[in-house]
């Protein structure tokens, strides 16, 4: 990795010396140093990264970071995440989805345009400012985000198909409880009654605790605060962690 310093002692990457194939893990510190930034086209035409973990207390995404990374498939945003900077996943054409993390305010210009596979993405309501041509070229997008949000505003003005949280699709469900290697069965409403859930650490793949808690009602569930003999399942990024209630 290449590097320099911020002024406040922390590091931007801004080139990666290795060979990039498959999956790509950014380390959290480098050389004693805590990683905050990725610089801009740090990975830009990759075309063989498929998968990128990039570390929580990543604040901000470069321009041009992640474009024209043809086969890149996933991306888990960190939750301390501030800034996606212009074109950052541009062209990704085997993106289907993608999460926002609470705390962004801003998604630059063309951050996810031509995103031919783009599916959905989830916006939360921190987010204030979104530029026109951030989702150009997606042509099936839906965005879900909180009714009368920036985002819901966004997708009027602009043609997007908008879905308010809670109204929750079958892929909805896979894509926030699929860690859970559970067998989820949608649209029947009563799909999870009787089956209690336990959630543990940070669940960053999800919108939020308060948000999967309310997807896991509203079909039927239960979600308390310690597992039990009458715990169905946990919830975790996790599943080495020895438990048998991870299915």
């Amino acid at each position: 990795w290449s590097y320099r310093k911020n002024a406040d002692g922390t590091i931007t990457i801004y080139a990666y010396n290795g060979e990039i194939s498959g999956t790509v893990e950014i380390p959290s510190q480098i050389d004693g140093l805590t990683v905050t930034a990725i610089g801009n086209d740090v990975f830009g035409e990759c075309d063989k990264l498929e998968k990128i973990v990039i570390p929580e207390i990543v604040e901000s995404i470069g321009d041009d970071c992640f474009s024209y990374c043809y086969n890149l498939k996933k991306i888990t945003l960190p939750k301390n995440l501030k800034k996606i900077g212009e074109r950052a996943f541009s062209h990704n054409l085997s993106l289907e989805s993608i999460i926002i993390p609470e705390g962004i305010t801003e998604i630059g210009s063309l951050a996810f345009a031509e995103c031919s596979k783009l599916e959905r993405v989830y916006i939360p309501a921190t987010v204030t400012q979104i530029n026109e041509t951030a989702f150009d070229g997606c042509g099936h997008v839906t965005i879900c985000a909180p009714k009368n949000s920036v985002a819901h505003i966004f997708a009027e003005e602009n043609g997007i198909v908008f879905e308010q949280y809670g109204q929750v699709s079958k892929t909805d469900v896979d894509l926030l409880a699929g860690q859970t290697m559970i067998d989820i069965s949608i649209p029947a409403k009563e799909t999870l009654k009787g089956k209690t859930f336990v959630v543990t650490g940070d669940l960053y793949n999800y919108l939020s605790r308060e948000d999967l808690k309310k997807i896991i009602e509203q079909y039927g569930g239960k979600l308390t605060g310690s597992v039990s003999s009458k715990t169905t399942a946990l919830i975790t990024n996790f599943p080495d962690s020895g438990t048998t209630k991870i299915k």
